[in-house]
């Protein structure tokens, strides 16, 4: 039989002590295995190191014939703060590139002098400004490092010693180095982010800029800082990532030749569709997991079932098993706390079943411009990483949703006091023309009036 995750084996779940903001705690089980994932991902070598001699062990024993290769150390035990450092070769040329979120600490750069005598590139300036993202913050870097496609025999960043070297100003016996923007996303300080900013223009992920990404992944503090986000999310991403990685892993094992690349994607596919009905480990801690999915393939394929029938396990109800009055009171609490983002888990949709929704919606409504107009708003709301209000939106918008009339009832208060509606109100506005904003406030009458006629969009 398959083996049971155990999550307290691999990650704590934890709250920032100064914002409350949830993030996961990664062990080392669950690093062994994002290394895993990142390898067989990006083609990504981390290897983990406990001190700077286990590091020189490491860096004797790379083999230098290959004129360009690059691989990450991941130095620190598991309570240590995790320090990531590159080793890059280009053209025959090596290099240290060493990158400690914290800034340069000039003992760091005295132990690593005295296991090898590489060029140092070193980044002077603190960049993280929490206590818990800096083992986070070396994946991100080393990955982003180290990435080859095997399609283009390119690596994500590529020419990078020579960009080094070219930005580089020599100290004693090392570099002091600015980075390229790709390098940038996890940066907590704007001053570190203006300091090391290159082209605004140049594209970092997916056809956005540094900016337009950085965007993506702030938020607002209780304080009214603002906040870049990434890698606390991150964390949580790689939580799901864990278990798809302990699972892909156990059925690889058993099943051996049996389980093919066809199989994995399947797994995958069908991995992220229960996740996302299951909910947010934060919200849903004691959720099934994936135990079930893994065990279920493992018997079809030991069975000799049809592949297809893989695709017959029953899903999992966005209600996660319990009843709308729970999932109402989830719902109530997350816009109480402004925790928007919490929406699109809970009810269980992707962000394809949004879109859709609301090209129906669309549909419904007819071909009024201003409707058109405010339709797209929505969409737009959603596609820029505001999808937990988009969908709360959409919802508002269905008739006969369960959940929406349970949290409607839960409401006390009329809506326009409310931060939903202040924040629907704001957000509307801003799609939509000055003469437009008016009508506003019609669109959502109060709480009262909400419980015996749908609000029409």
């Amino acid at each position: 039989m398959i083996d049971r995750f155990v999550p307290n084996d691999h990650y704590l779940l934890c709250h920032d002590y100064v914002t409350d903001a949830p993030y996961v705690f990664l062990m080392q089980p669950a690093r062994n295995l994002i290394a895993q994932y990142y390898a067989e991902k990006y083609n990504s070598l981390i290897y983990f190191c406990n001190d700077f001699c286990e590091l020189g062990i490491r860096l004797s024993k790379i083999n230098k014939t290959a004129a360009s290769y690059r691989t990450g150390f991941f130095i620190g035990k598991i309570n240590d703060h995790a320090i990531p450092i590159i080793y890059v070769r280009e053209n025959h040329e090596a290099a240290l590139l060493y990158f400690d979120s914290q800034g340069h600490k000039p003992e760091v750069k005295t132990n690593i002098k005295e296991v090898c005598c590489l060029t140092l590139y070193s980044v002077k300036d603190l960049r993280q400004t929490d206590r818990y993202s800096c083992a986070i913050d070396a994946f991100i870097f080393i990955r982003d490092c180290t990435a080859f496609n095997e399609i283009t025999q390119e690596y994500r960043i590529p020419r990078l010693l020579s960009y080094l070297k070219s930005h580089a100003k020599k100290q004693d016996d090392f570099f002091y180095v600015t980075l390229p923007n790709i390098l940038l996303k996890t940066s907590q300080y704007g001053f570190f982010t203006q300091k090391h900013r290159g082209n605004t223009r140049e594209l970092i992920h997916k056809n956005e800029s540094l900016e337009e990404f950085r965007q993506r992944y702030s938020r607002i503090s209780p304080h009214g800082k603002m906040l870049n986000d990434y890698s606390r999310k991150k964390s949580i991403k790689l939580a799901y990532v864990v278990e798809i990685q302990f699972y892909l892993r156990h059925l690889q094992n058993k099943l051996n030749t049996r389980w093919t690349a066809e199989l994995k994607i399947q797994f995958m596919k069908q991995a992220e569709v229960e996740f996302t009905q299951q909910g947010d480990v934060f919200l849903n801690p004691n959720r099934q997991g994936l135990y079930e999915l893994a065990t279920h393939f493992y018997q079809a394929l030991n069975n000799h079932e049809d592949m297809q029938l893989l695709h017959k396990k029953p899903m999992i109800t966005p209600s996660n098993g319990h009843s709308i009055q729970f999932i109402a009171e989830q719902l109530l609490k997350i816009i109480q706390d402004c925790e928007y983002w919490k929406i699109k888990t809970l009810l269980g949709l992707s962000l394809p079943t949004v879109i859709n929704l609301m090209q129906k919606r669309l549909t419904q409504l007819g071909s009024s411009l201003s409707l058109h107009a405010k339709i797209h708003a929505i969409r737009d709301i959603a596609l820029n990483d505001k999808r937990s209000r988009g969908i709360l939106y959409l919802l508002i918008g269905i008739d006969d949703n369960p959940i929406i009339d349970e949290f409607c009832n839960l409401f006390t208060q009329d809506w326009s006091n409310t931060p939903l509606f202040n924040n629907i109100h704001k957000d509307w506005v801003s799609f939509n023309t000055p003469s437009q904003e008016e009508t506003v406030k019609d669109i959502l009458p109060s709480m009262d009036h909400y419980r015996r006629v749908r609000i029409r969009m």
